[in-house]
């Protein structure tokens, strides 16, 4: 499929108020293996309001590690930060301290640390 149609698909979950764990599992799919930025950060938009569900915060701090372009990193920091997920803490202090991840990230990492 297209990354416009992907996106769409991401989008369409936004509506939903209860979508079941198919859904919230296909998301967490999305931030962790589309190709497409726009559509990753999507995803994790999507999956905001469903942050209290532990498989989402574990979804995405199990893709953190992996995630490669910058501004989806900061994204999946703030949303771990936002939702309140100790669970961050070690992967938050591995990225503050690592040479080669950018600087937006570790500063990032760093704020996270010191919030949560």
């Amino acid at each position: 499929r297209s990354t416009s149609e992907r996106l769409q698909s991401v989008l369409a979950t936004l509506d939903q108020k209860n979508p079941d764990q198919k859904v919230i599992s296909d998301l967490i799919g999305s931030l962790a293996l589309d190709p497409s930025t726009n559509v990753r950060l999507s995803a994790l938009d999507a999956l905001y309001p469903h942050a209290n569900q532990p498989i989402v915060r574990s979804g995405v701090l199990a893709t953190l590690p992996r995630e490669q372009n910058p501004l989806v990193q900061v994204a999946m920091i703030d949303f771990l930060v936002a939702a309140r997920d100790r669970a961050a803490v070690p992967e938050l202090e591995r990225l503050a301290r690592s040479e080669n991840i950018n600087q937006a990230v570790r500063d990032a990492a760093q704020r996270g640390l010191a919030q949560l």
